[in-house]
């Protein structure tokens, strides 16, 4: 990274976003292996591993930047492979530098199984066993503070892809729209009619787009070739119900939701996974939708009883 530096063989941003804080990571990880090999060194009865994850835990979190940036990572290496290769008599920037940087996301993976090996070799009312628990729930919540960091990044490029895409927003911005949580291919049916269609649900907002046909590309040559067609959109404030409609074994998730009258659309699923996943979620951002709908109204209400009991006082 140093010898990167020094040369200016690439742009410091691209430095920066292929290393990203992988400084900080390695004196974290001095200071972790330093904790895991004066236990090692111990006889089994006084190895206290689990207390090193507990007690290391906000260290933990340096990996949460490294891994969200590992994908923009990888595409640079890429991208930049030409560049690099005048340090390949340091490391190899086709299979030797990706191989390198992946190593700290697959880490992050291994630590809780780890730990939950070495829980065999423990009575499970022994105070180790129990710290070894306690390590594996510290390090698990680690692990999911990180996914949910990727999950962010990777949905942000998502986003960014979709507003390049879609070439009329029919009036609408897609900078209202709130966080990206889920999206996906799907086979949307309505009113008897199937289509194949990309499904983005935002926190405010469902969208529904359909990719550029062949025929549409031959009708308007000035169009982007991975163009997409505004098909649809639902806020979520309109969705009354997501229900299961799974039949004989056709997974289907329906969405029923209120314009001037009830309507529906279903969407089938590859898996119950997905399934379960979008309808959760789903329930979830509606939820929280009608629940800040509720404070908006209760707080005018409430400043006005208070004017009110005011007046009377006064």
């Amino acid at each position: 990274m140093d010898e990167v530096h020094k040369k200016n063989i690439i742009s410091s941003d691209s430095l920066r976003y292929i290393f990203a804080n992988l400084n900080s990571l390695v004196d974290f990880q001095r200071r972790f292996l330093i904790g895991v090999e004066a236990n090692a060194s111990q006889p089994p009865e006084d190895q206290h591993f689990g207390a090193v994850f507990v007690n290391m835990k906000e260290g933990f979190m340096v990996y949460e930047p490294y891994c969200a940036n590992y994908a923009r990572a990888s595409k640079l290496c890429v991208a930049e492979e030409d560049s690099l290769r005048s340090l390949a008599h340091i490391i190899e920037p086709h299979y030797e530098l990706p191989s390198m940087l992946i190593k700290p996301v697959q880490r992050m993976c291994k630590y809780p199984m780890i730990l939950e090996e070495l829980t065999k070799f423990y009575e499970a009312t022994s105070p180790i066993y129990l710290e070894l628990r306690d390590g594996i729930t510290a390090i698990n919540s680690i692990v999911e503070q990180v996914n949910e960091a990727e999950r962010k990044e990777g949905n942000l490029a998502v986003v960014s892809d979709l507003e390049e895409r879609v070439e009329n927003w029919k009036g609408y911005s897609i900078t209202t729209f709130g966080e990206l949580f889920l999206h996906d291919t799907f086979v949307m049916s309505t009113t008897g009619v199937e289509r194949e269609l990309l499904i983005y649900l935002f926190e405010n907002i469902l969208i529904c787009c359909k990719e550029t046909s062949d025929k549409d590309k031959r009708r308007n040559q000035k169009q982007k070739s991975n163009a997409l067609h505004l098909k649809g959109r639902i806020f979520l404030f309109s969705i009354h119900s997501v229900v299961d409609t799974t039949r004989d074994s056709q997974l289907n998730l329906t969405i029923y939701w209120r314009d001037v009258v009830m309507e529906n659309f279903s969407l089938a699923c590859r898996s119950e996974e997905q399934l379960r996943i979008w309808k959760s979620t789903m329930e979830r951002l509606i939820a929280r939708t009608r629940e800040k709908a509720a404070s908006a109204i209760e707080g005018p209400q409430s400043n006005l009883a208070n004017v009110q009991l005011s007046q009377r006082s006064a």
